[in-house]
């Protein structure tokens, strides 16, 4: 049984992370993953550097294009993006804070 913290919770989606499974689940619109620290770490770092690669673009087209396993990728729109982005950071940031405390 998980033990969930939230992390952050958002209208879009929200990050949580159970330390007994050692395991993060981010859901954002439809999707929801499921991930170890160390991916996450590597997913939110993925997300953010997307925001540099593509060109900005108007309406709702999705054109950024994050893949996450064989077969599987993410389609965003640039304002899915950065939403993503500022909930993945916000739950990064408090996933460290709670693991500086949690050491206390």
């Amino acid at each position: 049984m998980c033990n969930f913290r939230v992390l952050v919770q958002h209208a879009d989606g929200y990050v949580v992370f159970c330390p007994d499974c050692n395991a993060f689940q981010l859901a954002f619109g439809t999707t929801l993953l499921r991930m170890r620290p160390e991916y996450f770490r590597e997913f939110v770092l993925a997300i953010g550097r997307s925001g540099a690669l593509c060109p900005e673009t108007a309406g709702n087209v999705k054109n950024i294009f994050i893949p996450l396993e064989e077969n599987t990728t993410l389609c965003l729109t640039q304002s899915e993006r950065d939403k993503l982005d500022r909930l993945l950071r916000e739950a990064a940031a408090l996933f460290e804070t709670f693991f500086i405390l949690d050491q206390l």
